[in-house]
């Protein structure tokens, strides 16, 4: 039983992070460019409050604390 209560929490857990992740850009703090996450590797990517991710910048290849923005339309 306390298995499945994992489980359960994992998913809504990993659930909610994809949520706001597809509704979410991310901002370098190195050189500004402003990029889309996968919304299943932005839940699984290593966090901090405040929303913070650790990621990979797709334009100057620095690995950082990115901030999320909200998604440009």
């Amino acid at each position: 039983m306390a298995g499945l209560v994992i489980v359960v929490i994992l998913v809504v857990v990993l659930g909610i992070q994809a949520l706001v992740a597809s509704h979410s850009d991310w901002r370098c703090n190195k050189c500004g460019t402003t990029f889309s996450l996968f919304p299943v590797k932005a839940a699984l990517l290593p966090h901090r409050w405040g929303g913070q991710k650790l990621a990979t910048c797709p334009e100057c290849g620095a690995r950082s604390w990115v901030h999320r923005v909200p998604k440009e339309t």
